[in-house]
């Protein structure tokens, strides 16, 4: 064995500083901030033969978070392990409850992977030792997220005291080099997450990474589950020779272990450079709120509406203000944290929860008068406030604090806790939306980015980016000022409806023939991304649902193939998952070898070659050479499948259509203006003003790899304001430099004459209408994929599930009403364009 003597860990209490409350939507962001008042455990061999204990020093009462509200104490806990050797509380953990469920979950991952020679023969037990430098003198708590800094500290501990036991000799050298920020706090979800029920989980991120912290929350209904199945799967859920599960029930490899390594869904983490000139000031209320509470009375129901428009402008709020605070940007950190107050405020009014206090309100309105930005932290209804000043100009901090004290709010000495160390850069970050341009599926940089990793990342950014214009699009889509002016053309189109049409919805079928073979419904699910791990599940979860409903399915760009060999297993993964057509997706320069390797694995019924001029044009490490059609020519003639050429978002003009049946092909996918808006996507990118950092042009087969997100896959330029320097950069400006989609429908006619040209219409399909107006305006088939992402990365595929089964519902609904009854006669409909000069 290693060391037996006493480890000690600690971990920081956090504030919020904004994003609270929407930051319980899986992929909503929060800013937190670590502060340096801590929880301390320390660790070692067990006193006592048989048993271990955990013990609270007094500064941890009956006030502390990590006591139930009913206020059960105990001086200390015993436990000992059962004979599979998991821990076992003697009595009710009680007051020990977060304390030992960390403990738990600590051990269960250090039983799991830490094996060797030198593992002791029978699991060790140990005592715990807590204190808490989180609450009052008298035990009252101030509000700093004791709960998840316990939850911290105690798997902190644990872990390291495990370490000490088996010998860094038989910890693998992937352990070591693991980021133990990221498997701390993915532990430490997991046991707050068990007692507590509820929340984002963003105290603990704090908690685990210190400093100022940039937080995506994780979808917890997915964790739930995936722990569910690992716990029902064997009796340990990751031990050797175990039965081990996927995460959507198959018998495949996830374990306990798998579990913790895996990417979880929407997670970011992103430790945020505030500039220096950045101060915080914190007052504390003396009133204790439960935090548990007010999340669950903010959870009941309301208009949708109202509460999509609160997160997505939080989300907008937190970018902003992320940016401003890089920047030291103090008129921006103040509006920032103006605007964050007032949503807090008009969900307060929505959802009858008292967040801001009288108390908190005079607070707030003192320190705005010393010239401060101010508003609650966390849930509110007590515990702190935070003030943000310029620390280069004169700060009344005394004023203030005498302001306060005569509120009853006490100024808390705290400073910003300093950022934990690991063997890990720090921007080694963990799931797809880890950030825009940073995951834990890439590697980290050593200096020049590998093309690979520039790939990756920018896949990445595009669901990310792409999910909040969709969600901007369906909330405001007459009044968005960046989206106004970038339209499918659907209004344009007016169906001629009989009054009588003499149909019976019961008749309709929406079948139809696709590509040579039979689907359920006239869409599909079209290409939005590939590649990378995250992009596996994702498109995991697409094929699953295609499957089910009998419909195709596109995967995203399988460009990057060619740079990482093994990228092609998760395309064959996803394919495997359904008995329809797939389509597969290169960009034109991928070298014809990947390209079978492609088809002969995946069997898809054409391959799309996409085109994407504008998004290269834009995208800082794009290519700047456009002469394409040898290369499609060169795919098209080596492969034994039709090639449809795709463009990503800016359409089809008649000599491009007409210059492609010149040369034989006969399938084109419109990806017209409307849906995703690729100069949006990169610009934003591009303007995302990293210090010191810039992605060079690569080689014309390193930077292709548009065609991720499809027709749907849009971006929002302010996800990040940029620095100055960026903003010189701005490409913004090409956002409307395209053809509509009805308009490239209308030019596909004009090129193709009858029958010259299969057409498939996509972006900016958000109906069930616009497939039928797509249909009567000569399309073949419609895909869709904006419109489709945003309920899977929000509701899993239950609720893409539900949304294309109301899809097919309302379609049969429109077939009856416009008088046909299949498919193959929608073209049959009349039909005019209105305003056809305002058609883009």
């Amino acid at each position: 064995m290693g060391t037996t003597g006493q480890i000690r860990a600690k971990a920081p209490g956090k504030l919020y500083i904004a994003g609270e409350y929407a930051v319980t939507d899986a992929g909503s962001p929060a800013i937190l901030a670590a502060v340096d008042r801590y929880v301390t455990v320390t660790v070692g061999p067990a006193s006592q033969a048989g048993h271990g204990t955990i013990t609270a020093v007094r500064s941890v009462t009956a006030h502390d978070p990590a006591v139930h509200d009913d206020g059960r104490t105990a001086s200390h806990l015993e436990w000992t392990r059962d004979g599979a050797g998991r821990p076992q509380a003697g009595q009710e953990p009680g007051f020990f409850d977060f304390a030992f469920s960390a403990l738990c979950q600590a051990d269960r991952y250090a039983r799991t992977v830490w094996t060797g020679a030198s593992r002791p023969t029978h699991p060790p037990l140990f005592d715990l030792r807590i204190s808490s430098g989180l609450a009052a003198p008298d035990g009252t708590k101030y509000g700093l997220g004791s709960s998840a800094a316990v939850c911290v500290a105690v798997v902190r501990a644990v872990l390291a005291f495990w370490s000490s036991m088996v010998g860094q000799e038989d910890v693998s050298q992937a352990e070591r080099s693991r980021d133990s920020r990221l498997l701390v706090f993915k532990l430490a979800a997991i046991a707050h997450l068990s007692i507590q029920g509820n929340g984002s989980l963003g105290d603990v991120a704090a908690s685990s990474f210190g400093g100022w912290l940039l937080y995506h929350s994780f979808d917890r209904t997915w964790l739930r589950r995936r722990l569910a199945m690992v716990d029902g799967g064997t009796a340990d859920g990751g031990m050797a020779g175990e039965e081990r599960i996927d995460g959507d029930g198959g018998r495949r490899g996830t374990s306990f272990r798998d579990l913790i390594d895996s990417d979880w869904p929407a997670l970011g983490l992103e430790p945020l450079d505030v500039d220096t000139s950045v101060r915080l000031i914190v007052g504390w209320s003396g009133r204790p709120a439960s935090t548990q509470k007010l999340v669950a009375r903010a959870a009941r129901p309301m208009d949708p509406e109202d509460y999509r428009r609160f997160v997505i402008g939080s989300a907008e709020c937190v970018a902003g203000l992320a940016g401003a605070m890089r920047r030291g940007d103090h008129d921006d950190i103040r509006a920032g944290i103006a605007r964050d107050r007032g949503l807090l405020r008009g969900l307060a009014r929505l959802r009858d929860v008292p967040i801001e206090t009288d108390q908190l309100t005079a607070g707030v309105e003192a320190a705005l008068g010393v010239g401060l930005a101010a508003k609650t932290s966390g849930a509110g209804l007590g515990d702190c406030l935070i003030a943000l000043g310029d620390a280069r100009m004169p700060i009344d901090e005394a004023g203030l604090s005498r302001l306060w004290r005569g509120k009853g709010i006490t100024v808390l000495p705290v400073r910003i806790a300093p950022p934990r160390q690991s063997g890990h850069r720090p921007d080694q970050l963990a799931g797809a939306a880890a950030g825009p341009d940073r995951a834990a599926d890439d590697s980290v940089d050593t200096g020049a980015p590998d093309p690979a990793v520039v790939s990756k990342r920018r896949k990445l950014a595009h669901l990310r980016l792409a999910d909040l214009q969709n969600q901007e699009r369906s909330r405001d889509e007459e009044g968005s000022p960046r989206l106004t002016q970038i339209r499918s053309g659907f209004a344009h189109v007016r169906l001629e409806r009989p009054t009588l049409p003499q149909t019976r919805v019961a008749e309709s079928d929406i079948g139809t023939v696709f590509l040579g073979h039979h689907v359920s419904a006239p869409f599909f699910i079209e290409a939005m991304t590939g590649g990378t791990p995250s992009a596996t599940r994702l498109n995991e979860q697409l094929a699953r649902v295609a499957d089910l409903h009998g419909i195709a399915v596109a995967f995203g760009s399988a460009s990057l193939v060619a740079k990482d060999p093994s990228a092609l297993d998760g395309f064959v993964q996803a394919r495997a998952l359904t008995h329809g057509p797939v389509l597969a997706n290169v960009n034109p320069s991928t070298p014809l070898p990947v390209v079978r390797r492609l088809v002969d694995a995946l069997r898809p019924a054409a391959l799309q070659v996409h085109v994407n001029a504008v998004q290269e044009l834009v995208m800082g490490e794009g290519d700047r050479d456009f002469r394409w059609l040898d290369d499609l020519i060169r795919l098209r003639d080596g492969i034994d499948v039709p090639v449809i050429v795709k463009e990503v978002g800016f359409g089809w003009d008649v000599r491009s259509l007409r210059l492609l049946i010149d040369n034989g092909f006969d399938l084109v996918d419109i990806g017209g203006m409307g849906g995703t808006d690729f100069a949006l996507i990169e610009n934003a990118r591009r303007r995302r003003g990293r210090r010191g950092t810039s992605f060079q042009a690569g080689k014309p087969d390193d930077a292709r790899d548009g065609g991720d997100a499809g027709d749907g896959r849009t971006g929002m330029p302010d996800v990040v304001i940029p620095e100055d320097a960026a903003m010189d950069e701005d490409y913004s400006w090409l956002a409307d430099c395209g053809v509509s989609t009805v308009r490239s429908l209308l030019n596909a006619r004009q090129a193709g004459g009858s029958g010259g040209l299969r057409v498939i219409a996509s972006g900016g399909v958000r109906t069930p209408l616009d497939v039928l107006k797509s249909l009567v305006l000569g399309a073949k088939a419609v895909g869709v994929a904006g419109r489709f992402l945003t309920p899977l990365l929000h509701g899993g595929e239950e609720r893409l599930d539900r949304l294309i089964s109301v899809w097919e519902d309302q379609l049969a609904g429109l077939y009856a009403l416009y008088g046909i009854t299949t498919t193959a006669q929608a073209p049959s409909i009349p039909y005019r364009i209105i305003d056809e000069d305002r058609l883009v």
